[in-house]
């Protein structure tokens, strides 16, 4: 008799977000963060740029480039960690 493997990460995470894809948190509630690929170490997401998350004249917000940021390294970090562990974000500084 074999004894299962511990599911990985990214199989935890797979489970944890459900049939919607997106977590269950205020940040992907307003449906602009989508189309996400991710693996141990790297992440693919769109940023869908809505009214709200540009300046006047059409430009992403700093705001929104972060919130972009922190999620795709989220994702990658947390894909490679090992089961049962995970990471919060505890200051992203961003230079522009």
């Amino acid at each position: 008799m074999t004894t299962p493997s511990a599911p990985s990460s990214r199989e935890q995470i797979e489970r944890a977000l459900g049939a919607g894809g997106q977590p269950r948190g205020p940040v992907y509630g307003h449906g602009a963060l989508g189309g996400r690929t991710f693996g141990e170490g790297s992440c693919e997401e769109t940023l869908t740029l809505l009214p709200w998350m540009r300046e006047r004249d059409g430009r992403a917000t700093v705001g929104s480039i972060v919130l972009l940021a922190d999620s795709v390294t989220g994702w990658a970090m947390s894909a490679s960690l090992p089961p049962g562990l995970m990471m919060v974000t505890a200051q992203i500084r961003v230079e522009m």
